[in-house]
């Protein structure tokens, strides 16, 4: 059990990776998703604001989010919930944890909608919404309401997703 503990922090670390200042996703224009993007900014701000301060380790809770389209952690969403609010843990465990935990719900919620909905989206674009959400709450200058490739592309998904 010690072992099996000691792997998991160790692939958390690894994952979370030394701080810089390398965007952890910049996927260009036009790679990005219009829908997928869009519904992810959404969902994020309208998620976690309030919360995300400029101390807030955004990059840390992107590659959690990451690392979950990745298929890269093998706990369920329960597992990563539990040791999220019952151990102790430094700041960017402890967002890398929750970002795991809003894409795994993210994905139960919109997979929920239709069961095409999520094999629609596209992953990377769904990060890189949640990164750029999480930059501008950080910076608390997010983008407007009526931001129309915002409205499009919500637009876009609730026609694809709605029952």
């Amino acid at each position: 059990k010690r072992l099996k503990t000691y792997l998991s922090l160790l692939s958390v670390f690894s994952l979370i990776g030394c701080s810089s200042s390398k965007p952890v996703i910049e996927l260009p224009d036009s790679q990005r998703d219009q829908t997928s993007y869009a519904i992810a900014y959404q969902t994020t701000v309208q998620s976690v604001q309030g919360i995300v301060d400029k101390n807030y380790e955004v990059d840390a809770f992107t590659r959690g989010a990451q690392a979950w389209y990745r298929g890269d952690i093998k706990e369920s969403v329960a597992t990563v919930r539990d040791r999220l609010y019952n151990q102790l843990q430094d700041s960017n465990v402890y967002a890398f944890r929750s970002g795991i935990v809003f894409a795994g719900e993210l994905q139960n919620n919109f997979s929920r909608l239709n069961k095409n909905c999520w094999s629609t989206l596209n992953k990377p674009s769904l990060t890189q919404g949640i990164y750029d959400a999480m930059r501008d709450l950080r910076k608390d200058k997010i983008r407007d309401e009526n931001d129309q490739y915002l409205v499009i592309g919500t637009e876009k998904f609730l026609s694809l997703c709605q029952k």
